[in-house]
């Protein structure tokens, strides 16, 4: 398991749950400079665990779709379930939206969307903030 948590100001936390460790600390390190809070995540179970204890302390998941134990999709059912007001991102090299069925309407009206990797950090950055997951700071 890795889990990266640092502390510093008392925004929430935006909570990245991907099994691959560089696109993983890229991620957490963009985000970063972009005023947010980042705790990080190699799988959906330590995620899962985390949000039960902190969920109230999070502005949204971010997740990618394919991973090993558990899918990202499954991982966020769990979570639209215990904590439909999070907003989901999620973020794939491998799937399609058409996979996110389970979630349609996607759309930040609807709290979830979809990014294909790779793709440009103007779209990530967007994509949070039409999901009203922006940086306190911002």
């Amino acid at each position: 398991m890795n889990v990266s948590l640092r502390s510093e100001a008392a925004s929430p936390y935006l909570v990245v749950v991907d099994d691959d460790e560089s696109a993983r600390l890229v991620m957490e390190r963009i985000l970063r400079l972009q005023g947010y809070r980042v705790v990080t995540f190699d799988g959906a179970h330590p995620a899962l665990d985390w949000l039960e204890r902190s969920a109230g302390e999070t502005l949204g998941v971010v997740t990618d779709i394919v991973m090993p134990r558990m899918l990202g999709t499954e991982f966020a059912a769990v979570v639209r379930r215990r904590w439909p007001e999070l907003p989901l991102l999620f973020v794939s090299g491998h799937a399609e939206p058409e996979s996110l069925t389970e979630f349609a309407p996607l759309g930040p009206e609807h709290g979830v969307s979809f990014l294909k990797k790779p793709y440009p950090l103007t779209d990530l950055f967007g994509a949070l903030r039409d999901l009203g997951m922006t940086p306190s700071a911002a």
